[in-house]
């Protein structure tokens, strides 16, 4: 179904930048998911048939050829690769998805990390470009690390407390638990329904409410239960480098309240009335915003 979308991108200074495009949404985003749903299920077929013609080969069993962690994108996978015709061809185009992948992937992350700081100081936006390098050119620098002897090491400290795992999880229930039960999903519906046109299926408002937060929850609790010391490769890491991880891991998680304090903080009033305001409805249809886009002539 057609329906007109705004893409709203707010700036406080000038309320600057509105965008209004008509865009096929429900087509979109069931395409788009579709898609993505599609690939990983083709990907599964790819994978595992070369795996598994690497296991007969190798007369072994797949678990003992499939080895998790970047050891599989990087030894088993192009391995297994190589005994097929033109090996060399078959090995290119992977490493080339890969860059491709990575240089994709890191689009959206950079860009949205960039939008905090332009947000936050505004006189970055003079130096868009000089800022965008110096960003990419120090994370290059700290990247390094992952290509030393012991990069693997440090990798995998990263990706098992930093960015994944019991960090990624208690974000992720945090997210859920905000929009669903703080900010509340009937104004996060009200939100959507500015940008679409109408109200989504209220399916997805009991996800966001009960079935996200629980199964969220649920996986959080039996991956805390299932812990263990960190181990790569038949090597225990020292008690320091699990604090350290854990140090880190903390570090994705406590942002979140230490933000909503600071939010609650920042307004006026007694308690109650202070988090009223934080989770106050925004939107393009709030009195203040639309007086703003009137005077931009942008309504």
């Amino acid at each position: 179904m057609e329906c007109s979308n705004y893409l709203v991108i707010f700036r406080e200074d000038t309320m600057a930048k509105v965008m209004m495009r008509y865009y096929a949404t429900s087509r979109h985003v069931i395409f788009l998911s579709a898609t993505c749903s599609f690939t990983s299920f083709v990907a599964g077929f790819a994978v595992f048939s070369v795996l598994g013609n690497m296991a007969h080969v190798m007369r072994r069993n797949v678990s003992d050829v499939v080895a998790s962690g970047p050891g599989l994108a990087f030894l088993t996978y192009p391995t297994g690769l190589s005994m097929l015709p033109v090996p060399q061809l078959w090995n290119s185009l992977f490493f080339f998805m890969l860059i491709l992948l990575g240089i994709d992937s890191q689009f959206a992350c950079i860009e949205g990390l960039f939008s905090i700081f332009y947000d936050q100081w505004k006189v970055l936006r003079k130096y868009t470009k000089s800022f965008s390098a110096a960003v990419c050119f120090a994370q290059f620098l700290f990247g390094l690390l992952y290509v030393t002897e012991a990069g693997v090491y440090i990798f995998e400290l990263f990706n098992n407390f930093a960015v994944s795992g019991i960090a990624l999880l208690s974000v992720a229930l945090l997210e859920s638990i905000g929009v669903g039960w703080i900010y509340g999903a009937d104004k996060a519906y009200d939100n959507i329904k500015e940008m679409i046109g109408y109200y989504p299926s209220v399916y997805i408002k009991f996800c966001w409410r009960f079935i996200t937060p629980a199964l969220i929850l649920g996986v959080l609790i039996f991956y805390i239960v299932m812990h263990k010391p960190l181990e790569i490769g038949g090597y225990v890491y020292p008690d320091w480098a699990n604090g350290v991880g854990w140090l880190m891991c903390l570090s994705s998680v406590i942002c979140v309240p230490i933000y909503a304090i600071y939010e609650v903080q920042k307004h006026t009033g007694t308690f109650e009335e202070r988090v009223m305001k934080s989770i106050a409805p925004y939107g393009i249809s709030s009195p203040e915003i639309k007086a703003k886009l009137q005077g931009n002539g942008q309504t």
